[in-house]
């Protein structure tokens, strides 16, 4: 299998003389690699992608933000109920692409997940590439990629690669623009310091402030770097740097011409409240990400990880120009990705995906750590036979990518109970009815947003507070003790449907 998928590296070292027939051969091998890993990054990005409800609160108003600007036109304000939205203040990069997406797919759950499954796969596909083009080879690289795909981290049911939060976005842009940089340091090539600034912006533009947390780690190294002082007096640094800064501005200058009060509330969503205050009662001590890391998030993929970087540690001198480029690049991950976990831990408002932009760099860590531990296995020793490190390495490959898989798709328990269940519901109903009320106390972005969805396919379905006073014949769905109780307090009902503890009732 390792074999396989590094078939084709070899394909440029050929000299002129050899014949066109193996040249072919070769870019035939390196074609059926590339079709083998899409083959294994799909299942897990996108399979089944919109069969699991909206996240009841920040997927959902995502959901809302993008339907609202996909029925009145693109702007520079995300909107919520038909106002600036003031509670999701991050630059709306994120819902410019949903809201395309819906131009072209419909207004489905599927528009608002697609950018990350897609941020997901283009992350991978960035780790083999980087692979390839700094160590010369592929296999550390598609390792990578497919720790990086199973990671339970990814694929969690909130902010991951199979959501539609800012979250999978903002991590493919910080991914880039580190590598950019990495590559600039190496090559000198003032097209990377620009690809890496261009990243910046587009991070900022889809989660604000968190887009620039991996800055620390990038000046660390630079000042670390052999580079750094021809880094610094390069005026390719500081006009790429001005331009990012005053894109940035620019942005946020007109939004808050076209929002006035929008810096106020990003200064106290993102910056000094977040970062000093506890928001939400999101909180956690400092080993708050490095539990949740070595423990359901990124588990035994932390270990290896571990084992990568106190490996690349203990290899401080440089044998061959291959293997001080390989360091170069295990250093500047590990630097990265250990002071974006300190900062973030740092924070006083803790929540458990704030680390996913570390999970690429932690993969290539995790793999390191993996092809170090199998090269430990006495294979001559024990008398094994050649090739047993490599059977070994597949099978854990094997084994963890099932795993991911048995994750990914493993049935909903209780569809049609819980805080989820109306979007679960509301489609099964609305294949029957095409005018009926949703009930909704307190905060419901996901029955706005199906609301919304269905409305623009001609159905008339509305959220409404149970409370109200409502006219014999209104079809209501409801689907929480509380909300039943409000209703029955007025009036009394026929059931037309029941799945779980939702029913779709009549008023009498």
């Amino acid at each position: 299998m390792v074999k396989f998928l590094q078939a084709g590296s070899n394909s440029l070292r050929f000299n002129a003389c050899k014949s066109k027939t193996m040249s072919k051969s070769n870019f035939d091998n390196r074609t059926l690699a590339y079709i083998f890993l899409i083959a294994v990054w799909v299942p897990p990005l996108f399979l089944h992608l919109d069969s699991h409800a909206l996240q009841i609160y920040d997927e959902a108003r995502r959901g809302v933000n993008a339907m609202e600007m996909y029925l009145h036109g693109f702007g520079l304000v995300s909107r919520y109920e038909g106002q600036a939205d003031m509670w999701g203040t991050k630059p709306p990069l994120l819902i410019w692409i949903q809201t395309g997406l819906m131009h072209l797919l419909g207004t489905g759950v599927l528009a608002l997940r697609l950018p990350s499954a897609l941020a997901g796969f283009f992350t991978a596909l960035c780790l083999v590439l980087f692979s390839k083009k700094i160590i010369g080879n592929y296999l550390l690289g598609v390792i990578a990629s497919i720790l990086f795909v199973t990671s339970q981290g990814v694929l969690q049911p909130a902010h991951s690669l199979r959501t539609g939060d800012f979250d999978a976005l903002l991590l493919f842009f910080i991914f880039s623009y580190v590598c950019s940089y990495f590559l600039f340091l190496q090559s000198k090539s003032k097209k990377w310091l620009y690809l890496s600034a261009l990243g910046i912006f587009l991070a900022v533009m889809t989660k604000g402030v968190a887009g620039l947390l991996m800055l620390p780690g990038l000046a660390c190294y630079t000042l670390l770097s052999k580079n750094g002082k021809a880094v610094l007096l390069s005026r390719h640094f500081y006009v790429s740097a001005l331009w990012c800064i005053g894109g940035i501005i620019l942005f946020y200058w007109l939004r808050e011409q076209y929002n006035p009060g929008y810096l106020k509330a990003v200064w106290e969503n993102e910056l000094g409240g977040r970062f000093t205050q506890t928001l939400e009662g999101n909180k956690g001590d400092f080993g708050f990400y490095w539990s949740w890391l070595l423990g359901s998030r990124f588990g035994i993929y932390f270990v290896l990880a571990i084992v990568g970087i106190l490996h690349g540690a203990m290899r401080l001198f440089k044998k061959t120009e291959t293997e001080g480029i390989g360091l170069a690049i295990h250093h500047y991950f590990s630097i990265n990705a250990l002071l974006y976990l300190l900062v973030i831990s740092c924070s006083a408002t803790k929540l458990p995906w704030y680390d996913l932009p570390v999970y690429p760099m932690l993969a290539w860590l995790a793999a390191s750590g993996l092809l170090r531990l199998s090269r430990l296995l006495p294979q001559e020793k024990w008398g094994l036979p050649a090739g047993s490190r490599t059977v070994l390495v597949v099978l854990f490959l094997a084994g963890v990518y099932v795993q991911a898989l048995v994750y990914c798709f493993k049935p909903i328990a209780s569809k049609f109970s819980g805080v989820e269940a109306y979007g679960y519901y509301i489609p099964e109903v609305a294949r029957e009815h095409q005018v009926f009320n949703i009930s909704a106390l307190y905060y419901r972005p996901d029955a706005r947003f199906y609301s919304m969805h269905y409305n623009s396919r001609g159905y008339e379905v509305w959220p409404i507070d149970p409370n109200s006073t409502l006219s014999v014949g209104t079809k209501v769905l409801i689907c929480t003790d509380y909300e039943k109780q409000k209703i029955a307090v007025k009036h009394t009902w026929a059931v037309l449907d029941q799945k779980g503890d939702c029913l779709l009732v009549e008023i009498k």
